[in-house]
């Protein structure tokens, strides 16, 4: 007997305040239908879901008056979180690639995968709290793009627009819908719940910084009313509210972001752009992944009804018109233009293949009484790529030292940084495999759901495990991080082998390697699924890591679903990986805690233990988030420290504390007290071969000595020398006035 099971989901949409089939939530379609080959048999094909599309809700309207200020005194909770930083990053312009790549890779990919951790409950509509970590990831996310706009970046999260917003976004999610005024019919009302409704930005299938970034993309309002008061310049005070999934329909939880503070209606501060127009994408180097389809730009009081836009590239004109629409109205309070320079654009733009320069000329701007221009140039860039002006810092200097140590110095960015950092390391050759056997998994990063095992024993290439990752969660990335570093060279490969089973076109099988110890990973490989039962065995793939030779890396097997998915986790479902093997030279295998070395080029290595290792350098643009990819390995030797003699030389007038002969490391320094009898002075001039030093009071310090060597300490009578301040000539010679 053949069974087909197919049904609807029905969702009551209170935006239109109809009943609606929403046929993106169709549980079950016909191209994945569930099939039963006979009762009797039990045998089930898998079948597909085809999740909700995430959604923002409508634009919030600026009310005529400012809000009151935040109720609670403490504008942040002194919770323990993963973040010391949230904002204020010193932005001033993004003409270096370098930097906005670096600002990229560090600071807005630092949000990703931090936990929710949320404390509430659906059922018995507690709307609970989410973990500081987490507030303060959404927190970075909105103070990122304000940066890269231009704006004030110091947003601060105010407690009691916090909890408010919790309760806007369990009734958000609780009731599968979006509403800014939503009715006291709804499940798990309340009036904090709505008054936060009424005062934020509202998703659902999105949550935390996602969230942020929809707001951003906005396309699917059509006004940008939601980028708008992300990056409104008076705001200084905003909260966010998130829970988890609820239901089938949307996966990804359900966000509420207070926008609207008691500064709105204050005096506009500077901006970035000298003519005080707030642009995205901004001025200066973007990376694709924050380019959307609508650009736009902001003035309090600009008109542009007249306004003319032009955007062109080294290949001619891109558009002209632009199909530029004029917003006066929705959302903040302050006039825009936005316009589409390629309308096909779904989502963000493509990534380049190369750096590509967009030229944008408004023309006709109404603006405080006259008409004016605007022109400036957007370079939208992969970072992922280097550039052309990029600086690894390299260390320079001795490859051999003693245990003393050695002045070293490296090579700077061609930005300024907060820090530069040194570690040190052993390596070893790479012989070990990753087959996910028994006792062998310790290097193992586990990023899958707790609903099925990383480890499998059902399918696998060899042995009696193999790696697996499955979507049982709907979108979003389940992965595994191999926690070895490695350097390869230009004859490396990673070679494993794959077997993708149940998959659909949007569930995409991922090899991704980082260079800045996972804090962003790049796309070696991708393989997405047929919509079927895919592969029936292991096939073996040989990736070359030539690109990345004497760079320090780390590999990750991640699987990523968007739109429909299989979220089975029955056998034969999903990405299995297994016999995961790295052709390199060295593998580190023990690293050091990084050592600030501040930020002149220049620094004093101090080993800890004799034997030959490497040690490396990283620049840290903003201290508080992680550092740039390490630099190259610089080995070194160290030997046991020898014996060097310093030997002191004591004129009359004084004396010298320690006395005598001082045995010391070579490549150190050596330290006398020099103490004047009464009626004398210290000879400032120090005599011998010692490599100079320096005073310090009455204590004289060499410099590093590396043989033996000697110093001359003499005493001159308190009428001689150089302590005579103010003098007269006598015919014996000079008389003290003043000593």
């Amino acid at each position: 007997m053949l069974l087909f099971n197919r049904y609807l989901i029905l969702r009551y949409n209170w935006s239109f305040r109809s009943i609606l089939f929403n046929y993106r939530a169709l549980r079950i379609h016909w191209g994945y239908a569930f099939v039963c080959f006979g009762l009797w048999l039990g045998a089930c094909l898998p079948h597909a879901v085809a999740q909700g599309s995430p959604e923002l809700g409508p634009v919030p309207i600026a009310p005529d008056q400012a809000p009151p200020p935040p109720e609670s005194s403490a504008l942040r909770t002194s919770a323990t979180s993963a973040f010391s930083r949230t904002g204020d990053f010193g932005l001033t312009d993004l003409s270096n690639r370098h930097q906005i790549k670096a600002f990229y890779q560090i600071v807005y990919n630092s949000s990703e995968g931090t936990p929710l951790e949320w404390t509430g409950d659906f059922n018995s509509c507690n709307a609970g709290t989410t973990s500081q970590s987490f507030k303060d990831a959404t927190l970075i996310r909105v103070n990122w793009f304000r940066a890269m706009s231009g704006i004030s970046d110091t947003i601060v999260f105010a407690d009691s627009y916090s909890v408010k917003n919790q309760e806007a976004a369990l009734m958000m999610a609780r009731n599968q819908s979006l509403s800014h005024t939503p009715p006291t019919s709804w499940t798990c009302y309340t009036s904090n719940g709505y008054e936060a409704a009424g005062k934020s930005n509202l998703a659902i299938g999105y949550n935390g910084w996602d969230a942020v970034t929809a707001y951003m993309d906005d396309s699917s309002v059509g006004n940008l009313g939601h980028r708008r008061w992300v990056i409104y310049p008076q705001t200084k005070n905003m909260g966010t509210g998130d829970v988890p999934t609820y239901g089938t329909i949307y996966v990804g939880g359900a966000n509420a972001l207070w926008v609207m503070d008691n500064n709105m209606y204050n005096t506009r501060p500077a901006v970035r752009e000298s003519s005080g127009f707030v642009i995205w994408p901004p001025r200066g180097y973007v990376p694709y992944q924050v380019v959307f389809r609508d650009w736009s730009v902001s003035q309090k009081g600009a008109n542009f009804s007249g306004a003319q836009v032009t955007v062109t590239n080294a290949s001619g004109t891109v558009c002209s018109g632009c199909n530029s629409v004029i917003i006066s109205s929705s959302g903040a309070p302050e006039s825009t233009l936005a316009w589409k320079p390629d309308s096909s654009v779904s989502g963000h733009w493509a990534k380049p293949t190369q750096d590509t320069t967009y030229h944008v000329s408004i023309s006709n701007i109404s603006l405080n009484g006259g008409l004016v221009n605007l022109e400036y140039d957007v370079v939208i860039f992969d970072p992922a790529s280097y550039g052309s002006n990029e600086v690894i810092p390299t260390i320079t200097g001795s490859h051999t030292m003693s245990a003393s140590g050695a002045d070293l110095s490296y090579t700077k960015v061609n930005f300024t940084v907060g820090d530069y950092q040194v570690r040190t390391l052993t390596t070893k050759a790479v012989t070990d495999p990753e087959g996910a056997e028994p006792g062998t998994t310790g290097d193992i990063i586990d990023g899958t759901s707790s609903s099925y095992s990383l480890l499998d024993t059902g399918v696998k290439r060899s042995g009696t495990q193999s790696f697996r990752l499955a979507s049982p969660n709907g979108s979003g990335t389940e992965y595994f991080t191999i926690q070895r570093s490695f350097i390869p060279d230009a004859n490396s490969q990673l070679e494993f082998y794959s077997r993708l089973g149940w998959a659909t076109a949007t569930q995409v099988a991922t090899v991704q390697i980082s260079t800045d110890a996972g804090a962003s990973w790049t796309d070696l490989y991708q393989q997405a699924g047929t919509g079927n039962a895919g592969e029936s065995g292991f096939n073996q793939h040989a990736l070359s890591l030539s690109a990345y030779a004497g760079k320090t890396i780390q590999i990750r097997f991640a699987y990523i679903a968007s739109g429909s998915y299989f979220y089975q986790t029955s056998a034969g479902v999903g990405l299995y990986v297994d016999d995961i093997s790295i052709t390199a030279p060295k593998e580190i295998v023990s690293e050091s805690a990084p050592i600030s070395i501040g930020t002149t080029g220049n620094f004093t290595y101090i080993p800890v233990n004799t034997g030959s290792y490497d040690i490396q350098v990283r620049a840290v643009p903003w201290v508080g988030f992680t550092g740039l990819e390490w630099g190259p390995l610089h080995s070194i030797d160290v030997s046991a420290a020898t014996g060097v003699t310093v030997t002191p030389v004591v004129g009359t007038g004084g004396s010298i504390s320690p006395t005598g002969s001082q045995v010391i490391n070579a490549g150190s320094t050596a330290t006398f007290a020099v103490i004047p009898n009464t009626g004398f002075h210290n000879d400032t001039n120090v005599g011998g071969d010692c490599p100079q030093g320096s005073w310090s009071g009455n204590n004289w310090t060499t410099g590093m000595v590396n043989s033996d060597c000697t110093l001359n300490f003499n005493f001159l009578p308190n009428n001689s020398g150089s302590f005579c301040s103010l003098c007269l000539p006598t015919r014996g010679g000079w008389r003290a006035i003043l000593q």
